[in-house]
């Protein structure tokens, strides 16, 4: 007779957690550099304001407390143009 153990429960800690889809803030996986530079080609209306949220804090870049979505988004794509979303 086989015994199945439970599935972990994610470890969290301040917005992160490690779970079963990996590392994650806020339920948002960190993109690699490559596809964050595909994704903010996109229109801007059509990313979500978590994400950005998310892959600011994976990155370690800092963001104002009473940042808009839109002011977060400018944020995220000029430390891609400047290479600060690099592999780490």
């Amino acid at each position: 007779m086989e015994t199945y153990l439970p599935d972990p429960q994610p470890e969290k800690k301040k917005g992160y957690s490690y779970e079963l889809k990996g590392f994650t803030v806020n339920g948002n996986r960190r993109e690699s550099s490559a596809q964050l530079k595909v994704l903010l080609r996109s229109k801007s209306d059509t990313i979500d304001r978590l994400w950005i949220f998310a892959q600011l804090r994976h990155y370690g870049i800092k963001r104002g407390t009473n940042n808009t979505k839109f002011e977060a988004l400018a944020l995220l794509r000029k430390s891609a143009s400047e290479g600060l979303v690099s592999a780490r």
